[in-house]
């Protein structure tokens, strides 16, 4: 699921993201301005350089993303093959295993708890926010030029000599959120306890939310190809009174 969104959305967005700041490096490669330093006047540059240096700082960070292996795991509630080997014993399960996760066009992990230990997650995710802080820079800068040039542009019905960079302030605070979320999952999903994961209560519904930073509700959707759903609190079995499995360990009250 997470490798199919990274290449039939992130990417391609990336991808137009990034040719379209070389577009714009090269439309205007001959427009001169003054940089800036502390805010103040300083030699100067090209508007297309300025540009050119963002484009390829968001290149180097999008190479970056399909590099980490998405891996997978085929083992038991501890990640071991106990009940496999009880129900078929003469099964090389390890070798099943293998080839089970590579038909899945990911990477076998064969050192797991009961799930595959995320870092990988932390990894990729941690290159989003690499990604998106470039992103949030390339957003103050432009709306300090056109704070700065007001190119013949209306853009307030109460103040008509400014204009209102509202596209690029609200991409800075998608993108803070965005990062905000991911940090929190680079953090969350690689810690179990011991080794069995709280499936119910903690990993799933965090795992359940990893579509959230990748924008606005309708790039959620896109995002959430496979219909990723946030999984009920509890068992539904649990108050059964012979569903003695799917009760809680609490010592002797049972």
């Amino acid at each position: 699921m997470l490798k199919e969104a990274i290449n039939s959305v992130i990417l391609p967005v990336m991808d137009d993201l990034i040719n379209a700041i070389y577009s714009m490096a090269k439309a205007n490669a001959h427009i001169p301005m003054l940089s800036r330093t502390h805010g103040q006047p300083a030699s100067p540059t090209t508007l297309g350089k300025e540009m050119v240096i963002f484009a390829e700082r968001l290149n180097r960070e999008r190479r970056d993303i399909p590099q980490v292996e998405i891996l997978g795991k085929f083992a038991g509630a501890v990640g071991n093959y106990n009940a496999h080997v009880a129900a078929y014993p003469d099964v090389n399960w390890p070798h099943v295993a293998y080839q089970f996760v590579n038909s899945l066009g990911l990477s076998f992990n064969p050192h797991v708890t009961q799930i595959e230990c995320h870092n990988y997650m932390a990894k990729l995710f941690h290159s989003f926010i690499r990604f998106n802080n470039i992103l949030l820079d390339f957003d103050k800068d432009i709306c300090g030029y056109i704070s700065v040039t007001k190119a013949g542009e209306i853009g307030s019905s109460t103040m008509p000599h400014k204009v209102n960079p509202t596209n690029f302030e609200n991409n800075e605070g998608n993108l803070g959120i965005a990062n905000a979320i991911l940090d929190h999952l680079s953090m969350k999903l690689p810690i179990s306890r011991w080794q069995v994961v709280e499936v119910v209560s903690r990993d799933c519904i965090i795992v359940a939310d990893d579509s959230l930073p990748f924008g606005s509700p309708a790039a959620e959707r896109r995002v959430n190809i496979s219909s990723i759903r946030c999984p009920k609190l509890g068992n539904p079995r649990r108050d059964e009174k012979f569903a003695l499995y799917a009760r809680e360990a609490r010592g002797n009250n049972g």
